[in-house]
């Protein structure tokens, strides 16, 4: 039914508007009303001029009722648009109440406004909403007056006006505004989430608004405050800054970039102008600040490897360059510590990842890692999923599996001439130092040599074009997987840097086996080589299946006994001392 509701204030003075004129409206209305009745009066003689007016109410934009007060409320007067809008016909209401038409709920409200209209004698004016005979709802202002003339008696004027569109428009307006709403809000969260300073300043040097939570802390006693000039609360000044980038930024009308270093940080700070909706004037301008005091210290240590790095590889000595320069290390108990896992406790298997590039490259050096598998399951080379449950099904399922092909008495690899030309490349390609040769060059010396070092015969590997392989178990297709990558041996020098790194660490990867240290570090540092998810989680300090464990914690003997470096150190991590915090140098995947 219908109630009076609040508007918001955008929609007051239409509301407004439209009362007035219902109230003009009425007033024509029943001046019409009471000269019809002086007509009337008059006979048959001013008839035509009768059904004029007559004419004139039922032409009227909006619905016009009169019901007879001292007869039970019952309609006397029906307009066409009445008709229209409610779907009743004239015939149908006329000589009616409320009840009659409308039934007993609809009638009963009526019938109490109308009541108490009687017994206050004031207009009434509100908001109704009904639904008409054919679905369709309606939103209207409804007014209602009472007249009377000499010994007629009292009538009830009825008018309503359609306002269905309008609070449509309302509605999309409440709609835009908590949008719009939404959208600031969640900007505001997006700038006080920044690790930079962003500041809207106009061209008078005005801010407007600023975001510096981050930097405040930084530079005490110096601020960007809403509504004041920029260079009295920033910089303690009477005119500009000199070499001001903002300042520059609006003159030239282009992004200027100044280093600055105020109370021992550094920034960066950019100016931006901001343009009219012309594109030509310019009405202000951004100011980023960023604190770059960490980057210039990376800056200056990348800059220092760098030379270190280009110092050992032009040395008369040199870097490891032939598969005799590989480094191994023995073991003191007699057993090689790989062979006593996966062969003497009969526990691990060679990994699914693996097998699923080796098998996919059909790389030579797959048989010289993994043995054969069990006749039972289709032999071959056959890894296992990572993050299996062990089971007694399991297990026995799984040791038909390959083992990793690692004897009794062989050595511990340690660095190969392979991984020194892996990462050789890796400088060469993403910071384009000076390694002794092209990225490429170096990437298939790295294949060529890791292939000597497993004697295995290269052939034309380096110009095959083969990508990893899907994986399959033959004990449980549950855990069947795509390959998670697509990268070819085949070098591809016209490829995103991105492929050709991913490239060469899949290389380096490969040559290092068995030793998964490096990797590991590789994909916590690149997100290289991609690896299947694991299968089941059995972690509880929020390690995913897709990016793995990301650190070591601290043991509980550093705790006892180094207890307040240990502390330190944890303070520094950025999240708690688990497997699942990552190391500032460790945020890929």
């Amino acid at each position: 039914m219908t109630h009076n509701v609040s508007l918001g204030n955008e929609a007051v003075m239409t509301h407004l508007w439209l009362y007035g004129l219902l109230v003009l409206m009425g007033v024509v209305i029943v001046c019409l009303l009471y000269k019809l009745h002086e007509l009337r009066s008059k006979g048959v003689k001013e008839r035509d001029y009768h059904r004029f007016l007559f004419d004139i109410l039922d032409n009227l934009p909006f619905p016009v009722m009169v019901k007879d007060i001292e007869n039970g409320f019952k309609y006397a007067y029906w307009n066409k648009e009445s008709e229209l809008q409610s779907g009743i016909k004239c015939e149908d209401a006329v000589g009616r109440s409320d009840y009659d038409i409308y039934g007993k709920e609809r009638g009963r409200y009526y019938r109490a406004v109308d009541e108490d209209l009687v017994k206050i004698g004031k207009p009434y004016r509100a908001e109704e909403h009904y639904v008409t005979t054919d679905g369709v709802d309606h939103d209207t202002i409804v007014m209602k007056s009472i007249f009377s003339r000499g010994v007629s008696g009292k009538w009830l004027l009825v008018t309503r006006w359609e306002i269905s569109q309008l609070k449509r428009y309302e509605r999309e307006l409440l709609i835009a505004k908590n949008q719009l709403e939404s959208a600031i809000k969640k900007q505001n969260l997006a700038l006080k989430s920044i690790d930079f300073g962003l500041i809207y300043i106009d061209k008078d040097y005005r801010v407007q608004w600023e975001e510096t939570t981050h930097l405040k802390n930084l530079v005490s006693g110096r601020h960007y405050t809403p509504g004041m000039i920029c260079y009295r609360t920033s910089a303690l000044r009477d005119q500009p800054c000199e070499h001001c980038a903002f300042k520059e930024a609006i003159e030239q009308k282009r992004i200027v970039r100044h280093t600055v270093r105020v109370e021992g940080v550094d920034f960066e700070v950019t100016g931006t102008p901001v343009y009219a909706d012309d594109n030509k004037e310019v009405i202000g301008g951004l100011l980023r600040f960023e604190d770059i005091t960490e980057k210039l210290k990376l800056d200056q240590a990348l800059r220092e490897a760098k030379e270190k790095a280009e110092e050992a590889v032009s040395d008369v000595i040199g870097v490891m360059t032939s598969a005799s320069d590989a480094a191994y290390s023995k073991y003191n108990d007699g057993m090689n510590p790989y062979y006593r896992v996966t062969s003497s406790w009969n526990e691990i298997r060679i990994s699914a990842n693996i097998t699923s590039y080796l098998s996919g490259y059909n790389d030579p050096r797959l048989a010289k890692y993994a043995s054969e598998a069990d006749a039972s399951i289709g032999g071959g080379q056959i890894g296992v999923r990572n993050g299996i449950y062990q089971s007694a099904t399991t297990q026995a399922n799984y040791t038909k599996f390959s083992r990793l092909n690692i004897g009794i008495d062989d050595e511990l690899l340690i660095m190969s001439a392979s991984e020194a030309y892996f990462l050789r490349a890796e400088a060469a390609l993403m910071y384009k130092w000076n390694m002794g040769g092209t990225p490429k060059e170096l990437y298939d010396a790295g294949v060529t040599v890791s292939m000597e070092e497993r004697k295995a015969t290269i052939g034309d590997y380096l110009k095959s074009e083969k990508v990893p392989a899907a994986y399959s178990d033959p004990s449980d297709s549950g855990k069947d997987i795509v390959a998670v990558s697509t990268v070819t041996p085949k070098y591809n020098e016209s490829a995103s840097v991105t492929e050709n790194l991913e490239r060469i660490l899949i290389q380096k990867w490969i040559a290092n086996f068995p030793n998964g240290w490096e990797t590991w570090a590789d994909i916590r540092r690149t997100g290289y080589p991609k690896l299947f998810p694991i299968v089941n989680n059995l972690n509880t300090d929020g390690v995913t299946v897709q990016r793995g464990m990301r650190r070591l914690p601290f043991p509980q003997s550093e705790y006892n006994t180094n207890n307040a470096n240990v502390k330190a150190a944890v303070s520094m991590l950025g999240g708690a001392d688990n497997s699942a915090t990552d190391l500032w140098w460790a945020k890929k995947n």
